[in-house]
């Protein structure tokens, strides 16, 4: 039997008191500008941050119901145990996919181009976790590796959008699908109708294909991505592209 994923963090969402001078803003319960946390709310608020790969945090008061700014990833949670009674849906359990890439010397790919693509994945993958859960998600997984139509969808449908072309530098462009098919996307309908790098969608494809072992190994009970990518092999003689 395969071992349970150990990057699973627990948390509880926050539920904001209600008392003057409090309103729904970024989050519900942010309060009004310049105001703070009462020194009893902020004692009692057990206030966890999770870390997407830029190594940001977020607002600690802003809610867990979606990824963070700009397609990163990133997820927080806090409980307030004397303002509302806690149940099965205010429990955030997190996972972070762990993307990687070697840079290679015969071969340029632009970092920042991966990131974007990257976090537009996991937030589709939020997405279906947040409508259907991670049970629903594994069924999807299951699918597409044991039923070779599924597969055969998601090529036909992009072969019926024609060729992508390439962009102004004259680099490949793909059809990604996001998330990918693999990781438990829709053959036909989670095409991107915007075009974008070939290469990444291919480095993302292949970093799918391990991480969907890693997610049918999770519990059920998770039921947020966050993500991080890790980079080896020569420095990039721009911050925009490596090898």
């Amino acid at each position: 039997m395969a071992c349970a994923p150990t990057s699973i963090a627990t948390t509880r969402r926050w539920t904001a008191p209600t008392r003057v001078g409090w309103r729904a803003g970024k989050g519900a319960g942010s309060p009004e500008p310049g105001g703070v946390l009462s020194p009893e709310a902020q004692a009692q608020a057990d206030v966890q941050i999770l870390r997407g790969s830029t190594g940001a945090a977020t607002d600690p008061i802003a809610m867990v119901n979606d990824v963070g700014v700009g397609g990163v990833a990133s997820q927080q949670a806090a409980s307030n145990e004397t303002t509302s009674a806690t149940n099965e849906s205010d429990v955030v359990t997190s996972f972070d996919l762990r993307y990687a890439h070697e840079r290679k010397p015969y071969a340029t790919t632009n970092v920042d181009n991966l990131r974007a693509q990257i976090g537009r994945q996991v937030d589709r993958l939020n997405s279906i976790l947040r409508r259907e859960g991670l049970g629903r998600l594994k069924v999807n997984i299951r699918e597409y590796m044991t039923n070779p139509n599924i597969r055969r969808r998601a090529a036909t449908a992009r072969e019926r959008l024609g060729s992508p072309g390439t962009n102004e530098d004259g680099a490949p462009l793909a059809w990604c699908h996001e998330p990918d098919p693999c990781l438990g996307g829709h053959p036909e309908n989670d095409i991107n109708p915007v075009p974008d790098l070939a290469r990444n969608d291919y480095i993302i494809g292949a970093n799918s294909r391990r991480l969907r072992r890693e997610i049918l190994d999770l519990p059920d009970t998770v039921n947020t991505f966050t993500w991080s990518l890790t980079l080896t092999g020569p420095e990039p003689s721009n911050s925009g592209e490596d090898g």
